[in-house]
């Protein structure tokens, strides 16, 4: 279990720095910011999917689930195949800019939501992800 949360956690920063990047560099104050934010939301929503995947530890619902690999790799691709179309500046949506009082161009919120915590929920609870016999724990 060790691993998949490590790998959930660094996939989750990663995703989360490269949308600030593209989205809201602000100079030095976002490489300081913006990483301490990174690993608090990433951190509440590796709990989260933690949480929320924990009756696959019951061993039917696991043997099932590790039974159908595909599943979580096909949920692995649709939540990528989520992230993208949300960065593309044709999906954006327009909001009102509080700070400078124009308009920007930001992510589609529910493309962009549903695919990175996807991504987390199915690196988090990948059976083929694992060094030990039972990879439920590894």
């Amino acid at each position: 279990m060790v691993t998949r949360s490590l790998l959930a956690f660094v996939a989750g920063f990663v995703i989360d720095m490269v949308a600030m990047m593209v989205m809201t560099y602000d100079g030095a104050l976002s490489l300081v910011v913006q990483p301490l934010l990174a690993i608090l939301v990433t951190s509440l929503s590796c709990a989260c999917c933690l949480a929320l995947g924990s009756p696959l530890l019951f061993d039917p619902l696991w043997r099932r689930w590790s039974g159908i690999q595909a599943a979580s790799w096909i949920l692995l691709a649709i939540s990528c195949a989520m992230i993208l179309p949300a960065w593309h500046p044709s999906w954006r949506i327009h909001v009102h800019d509080p700070g400078t009082g124009g308009i920007s161009a930001s992510f589609t919120p529910t493309l962009s939501v549903l695919g990175w915590s996807g991504t987390l929920f199915s690196i988090l609870w990948h059976p083929a992800i694992g060094i030990t016999q039972s990879s439920k724990w590894a």
